[in-house]
């Protein structure tokens, strides 16, 4: 088994897995995470960490690199694109051999192909993994409280 530890952010479209990502990155960083790289994945091109976190509306996928209690942390919310899940996937386990890669992937119960190909990429036999679903509600103060509690408990699970 792979010495990498795979977390999974699943629920359906626009349900706030990459809102939540973003929730995790600024707390790695606000709890001395260093971030090596940061990358727009829907323009190809470096970014600056924003400073707030927005928790309606579309955010940026997004690709970074920590550093965090000396733990080589990748984070990958792109998780709504099938070849590019296998293709992230792949490239973070194989090339950055992380201790932890956090990604997002899309769950449909109707058609589960995102999850599928996550699956062919990175097997449960293969890896550890652990799985979060990403709760979205009506009420924003609720919403943002409900992803907080998820970035918690990934926190913990890391720690």
């Amino acid at each position: 088994m792979s010495k990498t530890k795979v977390i999974v952010i699943k629920d359906e479209q626009n349900q706030g897995k990459t809102t939540t990502m973003w929730l995790l990155l600024k707390n790695l960083e606000h709890n001395n995470g260093v971030i090596k790289t940061l990358h727009d994945l829907n323009n190809d091109k470096p970014m600056a960490m924003p400073q707030t976190i927005q928790t309606s509306g579309l955010l940026v996928d997004f690709h970074a690199v920590v550093e965090w209690r000396g733990k080589h942390i990748v984070l990958n919310s792109r998780g709504d694109y099938e070849h590019k899940i296998v293709e992230d996937t792949k490239w973070a386990l194989d090339e950055l051999k992380p201790d932890y890669l956090i990604c997002a992937v899309r769950w449909n119960s109707k058609n589960n192909k995102y999850w599928n190909a996550f699956n062919q990429v990175c097997p449960n036999t293969a890896y550890e993994r652990v799985c979060f679903w990403s709760e979205k509600t009506d009420d924003a103060q609720t919403n943002l409280q409900a992803k907080q509690a998820t970035v918690n408990a990934i926190m913990k699970y890391m720690n």
